[in-house]
This record gives structure tokens, C-alpha cells and sequence, in this order.
């Protein structure tokens, strides 16, 4: 029996070698491309958690060194008040005086 000069066992080979080949092709955009994307992308993805894991710690540095700054204008306030509270009291003994 044939069908379009080719028989049986002619379909059964050219389709059972179509199927070869487009698992071959397959495979290799599977391998060459689809691989090394989506290696690429969890390598991105690590690149992020690693930014963020830095931005996090930076932000802490960041909060710590203002409130150090924060602690030294208190500490400046302080001692700038104890210097005007000390200047007018010498300029009241000296008009006392």
C-alpha cells in the first residue's frame, strides 16, 4: 500500500526522522539558549538579594551615623548654652562690679 508514491515503513521512517530532528532541535535551543538564560537570570536575581542585602546595611551605617551626629549637635547645644549662660553671667558681674 502507498500513499503519494511513498509506503508504509517511507512514512514511518521520514516521520520517526522529522520527530529525531526536531527533538535535536529541540534539545539544542533547549541547551544553547534556554540554559545559559535562565543561568543568566538566577545570577541576576543573586545580584539583587546582594544589593539589597547591601542597601539594608548601608541604611543601618547610615542610621547610626546620624544619630551619632545627632548626639554630637546635642552635646554642642549643650555646651554652646553653658557658654551663654556663663557669658551673661560674667557680663552681670561686671556691670555689678
Amino acid at each position: 500500500m502507498t500513499f503519494a508514491g511513498f509506503s508504509i515503513e517511507d512514512w514511518g521512517a521520514l516521520t520517526a526522522l522529522i520527530a529525531v530532528i526536531a527533538g535535536g532541535i529541540l534539545t539544542m535551543f533547549r541547551y544553547i539558549i534556554l540554559k545559559p538564560l535562565n543561568d543568566a537570570i538566577k545570577d541576576l536575581g543573586h545580584k539583587i538579594s546582594s544589593l539589597g542585602e547591601r542597601a539594608r546595611h548601608d541604611s543601618r551605617e547610615n542610621a547610626q551615623e546620624i544619630d551619632g551626629l545627632g548626639a554630637r549637635l546635642t552635646n554642642q547645644d549643650k555646651r554652646l548654652t553653658s557658654l551663654e549662660v556663663w557669658k551673661d553671667t560674667r557680663e552681670k558681674y561686671v556691670k555689678n562690679n
